[in-house]
């Protein structure tokens, strides 16, 4: 029996040792836990807290997570399997609803705060297929006045 608790000792202080240098977390190491992304959305125009729009989350250029609708006061609070968002990548909060959308970038910490201005989205008219035409018809008329410069005689 002294022999039994004398390893199991030897066994805890070995651990203890490790977990308290701070080398072995095998729960923190596997992934697990949360990481909090929190904020409030705002318009950015009026100030006014924009009530009922989903946050989505992106860690890494991968969605994660897609919050609740945010409350009267614009607030949102998602909770992201930290495994699925590793502390120091990347973060980005995007939100759209109706004609006002935001976008918020950080570094991924335990505890983030992602509040968002939110801007009217204004449909600007492309004009590309405009100005493509008009060079391709500069072209074709640079080509046709240089073909049609008169030649001069050469005289032997």
């Amino acid at each position: 029996m002294g022999k039994k608790m004398l390893g199991v000792l030897l066994a805890f202080f070995f651990v203890t040792g490790l977990v308290a240098a701070g080398n072995v977390m095998p729960v923190d190491a596997a992934g697990s836990g949360t990481i909090s992304v929190h904020g409030k959305l705002t318009e950015y125009t009026s100030g006014n807290p924009v009530q009922g729009a989903r946050v989505n989350i992106y860690c890494d250029g991968k969605l994660v997570a897609i919050s609740a609708p945010s409350d009267q006061n614009g607030n949102f609070v998602i909770n992201v399997d930290a495994s699925r968002c590793p502390v120091g990548g990347d973060l980005v909060a995007t939100t759209s609803i109706n004609d006002i959308s935001g976008t918020g970038t950080s570094v991924i910490k335990d505890d983030n705060d992602m509040s968002l201005l939110l801007q009217k989205t204004t449909n600007v008219p492309e004009y590309g297929w405009l100005s493509g035409a008009a060079t391709i018809g500069a072209a074709a008329g640079a080509i046709g006045f240089i073909r049609r410069r008169p030649q001069q005689d050469v005289q032997s």
